[in-house]
C-alpha cells in the first residue's frame, strides 16, 4: 500500500511488507522515533501480506512483487532509488540484508543521508550473495554504524575485515510492554477454549520452518493425554505441522489459534503450564522476552541466542526428542520450580527497554536522542 510521500529524517527500511520479526521491529521503532518529535517514515521494497500492519501510520511499498530477471530487477532498483530520494531522509536504517544494499546504494544520490545496517541473523544465515554484498559494503565504510542485534549474531562476524567491525556494535532489541490483562489463568484459557483440568503447553511464532515447530508436536507425541499443545501465529507451515500431529494421532490434542495480538496475545502467555521456544536460530528472540514478562515457565532449544537473552530463566534442551519429553514432563510436575522460573523471568525481561534502544540507534545515527536539532521541512 502506498502512503503520499513526504519528506522525512528517518526511513526504517525493511524487504518485504509482511508478518515478521524485522517487520515489527522497524515499525516499532519508526513508531519510537516521531515519538521522540522525528519524522519517521517505515518503507518496504516489496509486496508480500497486504493487510500486514506493523504500528505506524506512515509507510510505503515501493513494488507489487518480488521482480524477477536482469531487466526487472534494474527496473526495480531504479525505482528504489527514486522513492527513497524523493523523501530527502537523513538517514535509512536497513533491516534485512536486501534492505542494507538498497539502502547504501541510495545513500549514494541523496545529499547527507546515512546508512545504518542492521544485522538480525547469524551471517551463515545469509545467502552466499547477501553476505558478499554486505562484506563488500561495510568494508568500503558505506555504512556509518551496523549494527547487531544480540551478541551472539555480532560473534558470527568475527572472521570479517576489521574495516567492517570498526562500525559493528550490539544493540539488543527491546520489547514494547504487553497489553496488561487482569485475568486469571482459567479465565485466559476460556478465551481460547481450552478444556479444564488439562496441562497447557504454548508456541508462539510465524509458521516457519525456523521456528521447528515440529519438534513440539513430535515431543508433545510422547506426553500423557492431559496435555495439549496450542501453538499461536501462522505460515506457510501451518499444512504440513496439521499433518503431522495427524500421523501422529494427536490431532485433539494439538490445537492452532493463528496469530493473536493485543490482549489474546498477552493471555495466551498467561494460559500457559510451559512455553516451548523451538527455533533453530533466532537473531533475537523477541517471544522468549515476551514469555518470561509474563512470568511464563519456557523450555527453549539450546542455541546461543537463547541462552544470551533468557540467561538463568529458561530451561535448555538439547535437539534429542527424549530430553524434550523428560524435560517437560519434569517441569509440568514440579510447581516450585516453575515458579522459580516466574520470577526470574520477569526480572530478565526488564533489561531489554525500549527507551534505550531508541537512545541507542539515534546514538549511532549521530542524532539528538531527544529529537532536538531536527531541520525545518
Amino acid at each position: 500500500m502506498k502512503r503520499e510521500r513526504r519528506r522525512v529524517d528517518i526511513i526504517c527500511l525493511c524487504n518485504s511488507h509482511g508478518i515478521g520479526g524485522a517487520q515489527l521491529n522497524a515499525g516499532m521503532l519508526a513508531h519510537q522515533f516521531e515519538r521522540r518529535g522525528y519524522r519517521a517514515s517505515l518503507g518496504f521494497l516489496f509486496e508480500r501480506e497486504p493487510d500486514s500492519f506493523h504500528g505506524h501510520a506512515d509507510f510505503f511499498t515501493v513494488s507489487d512483487e518480488f521482480p524477477s530477471g536482469p531487466f526487472a530487477w534494474i527496473r526495480f532498483l531504479l525505482r528504489c532509488l527514486r522513492e527513497l530520494a524523493t523523501r530527502k531522509p537523513r538517514v535509512i536504517i536497513g533491516f534485512q540484508p536486501a534492505s542494507n544494499v538498497i539502502a547504501s546504494l541510495a545513500a549514494l544520490v541523496i545529499p547527507r543521508c546515512a546508512v545504518i545496517a542492521t544485522q538480525r541473523n547469524p551471517s551463515s544465515f545469509q545467502s552466499m550473495r547477501g553476505r558478499l554484498l554486505d562484506r563488500t559494503l561495510g568494508a568500503l565504510g558505506l555504512y556509518r554504524a551496523n549494527i547487531a542485534v544480540s551478541q551472539t549474531v555480532a560473534d558470527s562476524y568475527s572472521g570479517y575485515p576489521g574495516t567492517y567491525l570498526r562500525r559493528l556494535r550490539v544493540i539488543h532489541n527491546a520489547t514494547p510492554p504487553l497489553a496488561a490483562v487482569d485475568e486469571t489463568q482459567a479465565v485466559c484459557r476460556r478465551r481460547f477454549g481450552m478444556p479444564p483440568g488439562r496441562r497447557i503447553l504454548g508456541c508462539v511464532g510465524r509458521l516457519h520452518p525456523q521456528k521447528n515447530f515440529l519438534l513440539a508436536i513430535n515431543a508433545h507425541a510422547r506426553l500423557p493425554d492431559d496435555v495439549h499443545l496450542y501453538i499461536a501465529g501462522e505460515g506457510p507451515e501451518r499444512a504440513h505441522l496439521e499433518d503431522a500431529a495427524s500421523r501422529y494421532g494427536t490431532s485433539s490434542r494439538v490445537h492452532f489459534l493463528g496469530a493473536l495480538s493485543g490482549a489474546d496475545l498477552t493471555r495466551f502467555y498467561r494460559s500457559l503450564d510451559v512455553l516451548l521456544f523451538t527455533s533453530i536460530y533466532e537473531g533475537f528472540g523477541r517471544v522468549l522476552v515476551e514469555a518470561l514478562s509474563q512470568g511464563t515457565p519456557v523450555i527453549s532449544n539450546d542455541i546461543p541466542i537463547a541462552r544470551e537473552v533468557a540467561a538463568d530463566a529458561a530451561t535448555f534442551c538439547s535437539a534429542d526428542i527424549e530430553t524434550w519429553r523428560d524435560e517437560i514432563l519434569q517441569l509440568l510436575d514440579d510447581e516450585n520450580r516453575r515458579d522459580s522460573l516466574k520470577t526470574r523471568g520477569q526480572e530478565r525481561a526488564s533489561h531489554f527497554a525500549m527507551e534505550a534502544m531508541v537512545s541507542s540507534y539515534l546514538l549511532a545515527a549521530g542524532l539528538p536522542v531527544d529529537g532536538a536539532d531536527k531541520p525545518t521541512s
